[in-house]
């Protein structure tokens, strides 16, 4: 119940033929916001491929030896 007092609700009305109300629960100060963040997995990607990137040169500056 924790999680659902900190969410917040949010309806978006459409105006299709037979639509029906679509209910999106809002996670803002929970973990799942949190990794559902796009600026989180950007910087994870960022991380990723300096991490590939230190592993290359220091193949390379192995090979030189």
């Amino acid at each position: 119940m924790e999680i659902l007092k900190k969410a917040s609700i949010q309806i978006a009305c459409r105006n299709f033929q037979g639509s029906m109300p679509v209910v999106r629960i809002l996670y803002d100060d929970t973990i799942v916001g949190m990794l559902l963040s796009a600026s989180l997995w950007i910087w994870v990607a960022r991380i990723a491929i300096f991490l590939v990137c230190l592993f290359a040169i220091a193949m390379i500056v192995e090979s030189w030896g």
